[in-house]
């Protein structure tokens, strides 16, 4: 998938009742949902290997996670999920500098802010 920064790429997996890797790592990833489509079936999230539904972050039906490294999170991370039955899940990933980033580049860069030497 060739992905343009500031793009936001969306699909679905089927997590099932085993553990399986189902987001990658990827360094340029700034932001993360994983939304649980099911009405009924819990999901459960973790950056370590196995997950399972004791050391699992859970996802109830019909809710999401998000991550996003302006809060401190690392979405780049790959993680795995396990369900409590075979259901789908929406994989959202944001790519590029938030508003926010962007803004506080520009003030840090604007010259008022440059320290002039006494």
């Amino acid at each position: 998938m060739v992905l343009v920064r500031g793009s936001m790429p969306t699909n679905q997996i089927t997590v099932t009742t085993a553990s399986a890797k189902h987001v990658e790592y990827d360094s340029e990833r700034t932001g993360l949902a994983l939304v649980n489509m099911d009405d009924t079936d819990v999901s459960y999230v973790s950056d370590v290997t196995p997950v399972t539904t004791s050391n699992g972050f859970p996802i109830y039906p019909k809710t999401y996670m998000s991550l996003d490294r302006k809060r401190g999170w690392s979405p780049e991370k790959a993680y795995y999920l396990i369900g409590s039955a075979e259901h789908t899940v929406a994989v959202i990933e944001a790519f590029g500098e938030t508003e926010a980033e962007k803004q506080a580049k520009e003030i840090k860069a604007s010259p008022q802010n440059v320290r002039r030497p006494r």
